[in-house]
């Protein structure tokens, strides 16, 4: 019979497991990719916004009146949400998008300049999400017949 080979931990027995792996790699004299002094010139991007190097959000309090609306026809029967009136440039329309898409976690896209379309039946939580974010008219439109 064979004997056995004695298997040799992965991690040093003396480091104990309250090391994460930024710390390992300092203690063998290396510096983490991740840390505040490796990326020291670099700008994070809540500041960007702020210096404006991305598109500036959106004011919601200056869009106006804006009006959701529930739509099937010309959509092979597929239900969405549209959104219009806002009055805003079409980078900052496809950055609300965006904001919306993640937010809600359904699909958004921008169609044609003022409109903003999310799939599926998203008015109340869309009139939700835009009143949090400072809308100050959001009115529901057409609703679906129940």
């Amino acid at each position: 019979m064979s004997a056995k080979k004695k298997k040799k931990p992965l991690v040093d027995e003396s480091a104990g497991f309250g090391l994460n792996l930024g710390a390992l790699l300092q203690s063998k004299g290396l510096q983490a990719s991740g840390s505040p002094k490796a990326r020291s010139g670099a700008v994070s991007s809540d500041e960007s916004r702020v210096q404006g190097d991305e598109h500036p959000s959106v004011d919601f309090s200056s869009c106006g009146k804006l009006v959701l609306q529930h739509e099937r026809k010309g959509r092979s029967g597929k239900t969405v949400t549209v959104i219009r009136g806002f009055t805003c440039s079409d980078t900052q329309l496809r950055d609300v998008a965006q904001r919306m898409r993640r937010a809600l976690g359904c699909g958004a896209g921008v169609e044609q300049v003022d409109r903003i379309v999310l799939q599926g039946d998203q008015l109340e939580r869309a009139r939700l999400w835009l009143e949090q974010q400072g809308a100050l008219q959001v009115v529901l439109g057409t609703r679906p017949k129940r």
